[in-house]
């Protein structure tokens, strides 16, 4: 036990020293059959909405996991104002199950900078609207959304 508590130790002070934000990780998180339900969700989307011309799919289930769990927190894309549940902020004790992934821009291949966590009805109504309506009509909400997947490119 000492020799963990070490490590935690160790890992907060290298974190305060690289001057990134350190966030402990509660036990309790989402089971792997979430994620690939996750995955499974959008590879049907991907075949429903472009059939024959779906690009090869490429996402596995780390990505998965780090796409809900490290750039949406366990919370929908359309939530920009996120509460935090108590005692944790990667979306460990959040409940997904309400939730699915979905390409953010049509015109690009899913990939993790390319992939947002919306609920199904928010789904649906993204994959029937353009870039150029959504910059249009909602200029802060693609902003910040594009600002979370650029923080997944690099």
């Amino acid at each position: 036990m000492p020799a963990i508590f070490g490590m935690a130790c160790a890992a907060y002070v290298l974190c305060h020293l690289a001057g990134v934000p350190w966030s402990g990780e509660p036990v309790s998180q989402p089971l792997s059959k979430e994620y690939h339900r996750l995955l499974k969700e959008l590879l049907e989307r991907e075949e429903a909405t472009f059939g024959d011309d779906c690009p090869p799919f490429q996402l596995d289930l780390d990505d998965a996991v780090y796409i809900t769990r490290e750039l949406w927190r366990g919370f929908s894309a359309r939530h920009m104002k996120r509460t935090l549940a108590p005692g944790g902020q990667k979306g460990f004790t959040r409940k997904i199950a309400n939730l699915t992934m979905a390409r953010w821009d049509n015109a690009r291949p899913p990939s993790v900078d390319n992939v947002v966590l919306l609920t199904h009805d928010e789904a649906d109504a993204h994959a029937h609207t353009s870039m150029e309506e959504l910059r249009a009509k909602e200029p802060e909400w693609v902003a910040w959304v594009e600002a979370v997947l650029d923080h997944a490119r690099r």
